[in-house]
């Protein structure tokens, strides 16, 4: 589970992370210990988290020892004040608080949405992190949608998605899981897996980080990656990127690239999860939609220059005004807003 919670309260009465507090399942415990690893950003938070978790035990410990005994009232009442405002100084700290704004429509095929039962979505500008009745834990990225199919856990675990998304997916051997984009379906037992399949985007990309899946073409073809690989569809043709891979002959490979971590211990295609904005080498004209959908604003780019110029940089949490800013040093550029309507200019 990211770390990313929309409140406290639902970070400290989810199963999963208790386990982990308290050492009750193995499986929870490797789990945790593995985001964060892949997110050290985010370990002293989770792990401050932890600790008010068994004070609050303790608390209640106490609460209950108090009771047997059976002190006078005025003990459990200044218990009651101390669980309380334990409870009120994290709500103080806890500063992921995700503000809805609303965003644009995405289409959805009809033939799909005949058979759905339950739509998500996060608005641009916004992410949203959703549990399913199986109970994996899907994160929305920005301007995307996640529908659930009829039947869902029970004689299948189909969703549709148009966007972004991170998926930790329960293991069910029965019954697979499976992710419908508008080019290619990707079915996992359990595992944890990103799927970019934006509608208007050049390129849609499945990243593996642990388990394992398999890539179904619209023309029967299919494909399997393994942990730190990621496929890459464009147009009609697949891309392949990870360490030690031999092309198939069914797919015309273009270039293998290799899904890594960076000096920080930070994995580019989920650095979004943790609300870190990365720019690698890009040029405005590539990274402008991403600076739409995560900001809410419209960008208008005048003057070809500035468009095809490359950028890198790394941002965590810093409003759209900060990030051209410090874009600025690598190109000089103006820039001037206007509500939600950003204009470029040399």
């Amino acid at each position: 589970m990211p770390a990313d919670f929309d409140n406290i309260e639902e970070l400290i009465t989810d199963d999963s992370f208790c386990n982990y507090c308290f050492n009750r399942n193995e499986e929870d415990t490797l789990f945790w210990e593995t985001w964060m690893e892949l997110n050290p950003l985010e370990k002293p938070r989770v792990m401050a988290a932890r600790a008010i978790v068994m004070a609050m035990r303790d608390a209640i410990f106490q609460q209950e020892l108090a009771h047997r005994k059976k002190l006078r009232m005025i003990r459990v009442l200044q218990l009651a004040t101390i669980c309380m405002v334990v409870i009120c100084g994290l709500f103080f700290t806890w500063h992921q608080v995700l503000k809805y704004r609303p965003g644009e429509e995405l289409v959805v095929r009809k033939e799909v949405r005949q058979h759905v039962v339950k739509e998500y979505h996060s608005a641009y500008g916004k992410k949203e992190k959703i549990v399913l009745p199986d109970s994996t834990i899907v994160e929305l990225n920005a301007g995307s949608k996640l529908l659930v199919g009829t039947g869902f856990n029970s004689g299948s675990r189909d969703v549709y998605l148009e966007g972004e998304a991170l998926f930790d997916v329960r293991h069910r051997t029965e019954l697979p899981f499976t992710v419908q984009t508008s080019g290619y379906d990707v079915q996992v037992l359990g595992t944890l897996f990103n799927v970019k399949a934006y509608p208007f985007d050049n390129n849609s990309e499945t990243t593996l980080i642990r388990g394992k899946v398999k890539l179904l073409k619209r023309d029967g073809s299919q494909l399997t990656l393994l942990p730190l690989q990621k496929a890459v569809f464009e147009n009609d043709k697949l891309e392949r990127s990870g360490p030690d891979i031999t092309p198939p002959d069914t797919y015309a490979i273009q270039m293998v690239l290799p899904v890594k971590q960076d000096s920080l211990g930070i994995i580019a295609e989920i650095s979004w999860t943790t609300n870190q904005l990365l720019i690698r080498n890009e040029s405005f004209n590539d990274f402008k939609i991403r600076l739409e959908r995560w900001f809410d604003v419209e960008i208008e780019i005048q003057g070809s220059e500035i468009g095809q110029q490359s950028f890198t940089g790394h941002f965590h949490d810093e409003p759209v005004e900060k990030v051209l800013d410090a874009l600025q040093f690598s190109y000089p550029f103006n820039y001037q807003r206007t509500g939600n309507k950003i204009i470029i200019t040399e």
